[in-house]
């Protein structure tokens, strides 16, 4: 931040906080803190350059064993009555390290393959290198390291009896790991199950609040390195310690630790030059890649795009569904000749599977037959429910959920939608526990004719983002309607077939949570600066 905006309140705040930092670091130490940081915001200045009133205040960051909680606390505690005596506010948050403490033995698992042996106690073999990946099926981002663990072991036969990979997976149910396991081959991997979720007791053991987390423990049971699988370099850790070397990075030296208080912060007009110089560098190139996404929203091709830079890399985001995966190979086709040669880019998939929903026989409240026929589908029923339209449609209109014809939410199979069937992108359901009575949809507008649905909303599930009211869907179903023609054309305008496309019936606003198909992050795209 330019230091025309700090005043004397800089000054006079970087003196108190040289009289407390040498206490703060001694007490770090008496009390095992490690990797102890200090950061001081003086003033935040926001992209349209407002200036924030928030008074200073110091944010103190570090890292403590889990067998030193005791001191941990006594460490904030003291910590933080030392900056408030000097009237500085300060936050201090401390995360859990557990290099070099035994890898917890994990209770009652079951083997995913071998879900008859029952309950059984996990641990690390002795003599063995092994990672433990924690990990879910309905979690996107651990799909892509958990077939690189599977690609990992294939290359690398020479692992055997020396390294071995260990998914544990805190699915709801065991059913789940086991058909995604034997879906994608993951055969390479030991899979096991956690009853309990986020509740497992390892979780709470190793602070385990987000997933992916891996845990890699050498031969003697001793956890070496955690984290996020990206961050971990395995590739490259995992041969080290079959032959018993340091980490990658771990001999080099740990750098100054003296008590002065380094400004390594950059100056927010320098923060604003290096975006300057960096937009305008390559503005041919980001104005043609922006022109050609934002297209794709317009079409509803892609949803949520994002363009933001961060420090020092560029960060593209946006979601996509299954039927657009050659426009995605475009764009990440036009990345690598964009800027490949101007930056290091690294292109991360992030891919939740789509939902897949097959056609019904007969209806299961009067066996009408449902061959050639729209029909409605439940996938939350199992097995499967099937309906003919007369039994949902022909019932009067319900004022709350108990009311309604069948008590999930439901697909909508047209005639023509069989080409849809394996491409869903809302493919999943969760019911609302409170009773829905909201005839109105918080917001949402036809994509057809920009009104507010009120009463049944049709939601598509294969399109990235697209409503359809009651009105619009019967006139679409009305060829001799005066509003027909111009219906299917605003439709089509966003990319949405009417007559194709498989629907979600939501007769109240917010009865149904629903969950999307597949997202891509490109991320890290390091700029010159």
């Amino acid at each position: 931040i330019n230091a025309e905006y700090m005043g004397t309140h800089k000054i006079a705040m970087e003196s108190e906080c040289k009289e407390v930092v040498p206490e703060v670091r001694k007490l770090a130490i008496e009390k095992q803190v490690q990797n102890l940081k200090f950061e001081t915001v003086c003033v935040s200045v926001y992209r349209g350059g407002s200036i924030s009133e928030e008074p200073a205040e110091v944010g103190i960051s570090g890292n403590f064993q889990t067998t030193k909680a005791k001191e941990k606390d006594e460490f904030a505690a003291a910590a933080q009555k030392m900056f408030e005596d000097k009237k500085i506010q300060a936050s201090i948050e401390l995360e859990p390290v557990f290099k070099g403490m035994p890898f917890p033995t994990i209770k009652k698992v079951i083997a995913v393959l071998k879900k008859d042996d029952g309950e059984q106690d996990l641990a690390p073999k002795a003599g063995e290198v092994t990672l433990f990946d924690f990990w879910a099926t309905w979690c996107g981002p651990c799909q892509g390291p958990m077939a690189h663990n599977q690609e990992m072991i294939a290359k690398h036969p020479e692992w055997a009896g020396k390294a071995r990979i260990v998914g544990v997976s805190i699915d709801d149910s065991i059913e789940a790991p086991i058909k995604r396991v034997n879906e994608k081959g993951w055969t390479n991997i030991d899979h096991y199950w956690v009853p309990g979720g986020w509740g497992a007791e390892i979780c709470k053991t190793m602070g385990i609040n987000g997933i992916p987390f891996c845990a890699l423990v050498d031969g003697s049971g001793v956890i070496q390195l955690t984290g996020h699988p990206a961050s971990m370099a395995l590739d490259t850790n995992i041969p080290l310690l079959i032959a018993g070397k340091p980490l990658a990075g771990e001999d080099k030296a740990e750098g100054d630790h003296s008590d002065s208080i380094k400004d390594k912060t950059f100056t927010y007009e320098q923060c604003r030059e290096a975006m300057k110089e960096f937009t305008t560098a390559n503005a041919p190139d980001i104005s043609k890649l922006a022109s050609f996404m934002l297209a794709g929203v317009y079409k509803k091709q892609f949803k949520d795009l994002a363009f933001e830079l961060v420090e020092n890399f560029l960060v593209v985001r946006f979601e996509w569904s299954k039927k657009n995966k050659d426009l995605v190979a475009k764009v990440k086709a036009s990345l690598n000749t964009l800027f490949a040669a101007k930056i290091t880019m690294r292109l991360q998939d992030r891919e939740i599977v789509q939902g897949e929903i097959k056609r019904g026989a007969k209806c299961d409240k009067c066996s009408a037959s449902l061959v050639s026929e729209d029909q409605y589908c439940c996938t939350i029923c199992k097995p499967e429910k099937y309906f003919c339209l007369k039994c949902i449609d022909n019932v009067p209109s319900p004022t709350k959920s108990s009311e309604l014809p069948h008590e999930h939410g439901l697909y909508l199979i047209q005639k023509a939608s069989a080409a849809s069937l394996e491409e869903l992108r809302f493919f999943n359901f969760a019911m609302n526990e409170k009773e829905a009575t909201e005839k109105t949809h918080g917001g949402v507008r036809c994509d057809c004719c920009r009104a507010s649905p009120i009463g049944i909303r049709w939601k598509c599930a294969v399109c990235a983002d697209v409503d359809i009211c009651e009105a619009c869907f019967k006139i679409a179903k009305t060829p001799t309607d005066p509003k027909y023609a111009e219906t299917v054309e605003k439709a089509k305008g966003v990319n949405h077939n009417l007559h194709e496309h498989v629907y979600i019936k939501m007769d109240f606003g917010g009865w149904i949570n629903l969950y999307p198909g597949h997202q891509l992050i490109i991320s890290q795209l390091q700029p010159p600066f």
